[in-house]
């Protein structure tokens, strides 16, 4: 009997946005190795260094290519990244041949360097083949020094040793980019950091803590999930937030300009971002078309199934999880308007990340009361305790309605304080039991 797979529609959400996701990290130019360059001189007429240069060359590119090696290991079979090239050769020959015995001459001084080239990525256990789509060799085909070879002759003008030297750049590429929970917090800073009025009269913006936000950015990859996740979190596409909270500070914007297109540079990309007038644009690429293979659609339905398949104790476990999401959106609602989306986010990002996530995030208007709360309140032991100062809240929020015939968002400090401190106590309720039961990566392992 085929078996029927049950998916709610945020299953189905997270499980394409997985696959199309661009949260990974990128192979990119180091910014915090410098590059190296160092010139290698060739003896007149030779192909090949003494030696002496030889072990001086082999040592300079051992110890300029090893820290990218973690970072080629990893996405040398990548088909979604192109590696920026790590070394890059300059050959020469002096004036004294024709032009084609110097454009040999030059060809077997850049085979050398390759040779040596390969010999120490092979050091490394990288394969010729993965070597080479990191090397760029320049200057192959070699033109002759200018001379006038209607009054000179080549063979007898004394060689020009500037010209008979090998350059040899090393620029090390690492691993960057942030995952998916790094930019979900870069996020709420940024929402963190609006304002709900921002004129000329009245500005409540934290534009210190947006620019900040902005430059803990470090790929082309991350600006483009910063992007998306703004939209989820209906603030809009990161260009009408930048604009819309920035409206006052055209140098904040400048200053994000210029980072925008420095780490789009470092991902190989063209500039992102312009200042027209004062309105900051952004052009990030269109949706990406994600090719799967029958095999890939199958293991993505397979591991659906799989995760269906759970034991009695994880059942247990996420009705235990379901019910303590019920009752923090319970009280999420009850909260003033404003704040329910930063609330919601913040306890879904506890929910996963943690209780001290959770602490992190909260407002910083309400952390000194939450602080309070948390140190005199007396914590309940069962879920039945919880539910009994939920109701409690609700009750509270029900009689301030009643009395002064408005809205919740007149809840005082100190209630709000309250429902953040339940909201943090039912993520630390769920502790060591997904992971023992269910067998599933989570904060408290």
């Amino acid at each position: 009997m085929k078996k029927i797979v049950k998916l709610t529609e945020s299953d189905l959400y997270n499980i394409i946005r997985k696959t199309l996701s661009e949260d990974a990290p990128e192979p990119v130019p180091s910014n915090t190795e410098a590059g190296r360059a160092a010139k290698f001189l060739f003896d007149e007429n030779e192909t090949k260094f003494d030696p002496e240069t030889t072990e001086l060359a082999k040592k300079f590119l051992r110890d300029g290519i090893k820290s990218s090696i973690p970072t080629i290991r990893k996405f040398h079979n990548d088909p979604q990244f192109k590696m920026p090239p790590v070394v890059t050769f300059h050959v020469g020959t002096s004036s004294t041949g024709d032009f084609r015995t110097n454009k040999s001459v030059a060809e077997k001084r850049m085979s050398y360097l390759t040779d040596i080239y390969l010999d120490i990525m092979n050091s490394f256990g990288v394969r010729d083949d993965v070597a080479y789509k990191l090397l760029v060799q320049s200057n192959k085909s070699y033109t002759p020094s200018k001379i006038d070879r209607d009054f000179y002759d080549p063979s007898k003008v004394s060689p020009n040793d500037k010209e008979r030297i090998a350059t040899i750049v090393v620029r090390p590429i690492t691993t960057q980019g942030k995952n998916i929970r790094d930019i979900g917090r870069i996020s709420g800073g940024l929402i963190d950091a609006a304002s709900i009025v921002n004129t000329w009269l009245y500005d409540n913006v934290d534009e210190k803590g947006i620019l900040q936000g902005i430059k803990q950015l470090q790929t082309y990859s991350d600006i483009k999930d910063l992007d998306r996740t703004l939209i989820d979190a209906r603030m809009g596409s990161l260009q009408r937030y930048l604009n819309r909270e920035l409206s006052n500070y055209p140098e904040i914007k400048r200053q994000i300009v210029n980072h925008l297109n420095q780490i789009a540079k470092r991902s190989s990309k063209s500039a992102i971002a312009n200042l027209v007038g004062d309105t900051l644009s952004i052009i990030l690429e269109n949706k990406k078309v994600v090719k799967l293979t029958e095999s890939e659609l199958v293991g993505l339905i397979q591991q659906v199934i799989s995760e269906q398949e759970t034991s009695p104790e994880c059942q247990k476990i996420i009705r235990k999880i379901e019910s303590h999401k019920s009752m923090g959106n319970r009280l999420i609602s009850l909260v003033p308007r404003k704040y329910r989306d930063t609330f919601q986010q913040i306890f879904e990002m506890g929910m996963e990340d943690g209780p001290e996530a959770f602490r992190n995030a909260i407002p910083q208007e309400f952390k000194q009361k939450f602080e309070k709360v948390i140190s005199t309140l007396k914590k309940p032991k069962t879920d039945a305790e919880l539910e009994s100062m939920i109701s409690k809240i609700e009750s509270d929020a029900q009689q301030i309605k009643e009395q002064f015939y408005g809205p919740s968002w007149l809840m005082p400090t100190i209630m709000i304080a309250g429902a953040l401190f339940i909201l943090v106590l039912l993520i630390i309720g769920l502790k060591n039991n997904a992971g023992e039961y269910c067998g599933q990566s989570v904060w408290w392992n």
